[in-house]
């Protein structure tokens, strides 16, 4: 008996903007094509220490700089906020 698995990788666009005076980690700033179902990290961070780190708002939502997330199978907008 032989037994196969086949996993469907469906990738979808992230598209991801920050407010100015932040910086987020790179390869995610824009739109980018992730894979739906992966798990994803993103940091955040303030360019200056004018500026405070306020959030994660968007499709999806976090209150930690240190953004994990898993990608949905849609294409969504994630906006870092600042203050």
């Amino acid at each position: 008996l032989v037994t196969r698995t086949f996993v469907y990788v469906e990738p979808h666009q992230l598209t991801v903007t920050v407010e100015p005076g932040g910086e987020i980690s790179s390869d995610f700033l824009g739109v980018t094509t992730r894979d739906a179902g992966l798990e994803y990290m993103i940091i955040a961070r303030p360019s200056s220490k004018r500026f405070v780190f306020a959030g994660w708002s968007g499709d999806l939502e976090e209150t930690n700089r240190e953004f994990t997330f898993t990608m949905p199978p849609t294409a969504p907008h994630v906006s870092v906020r600042l203050r």
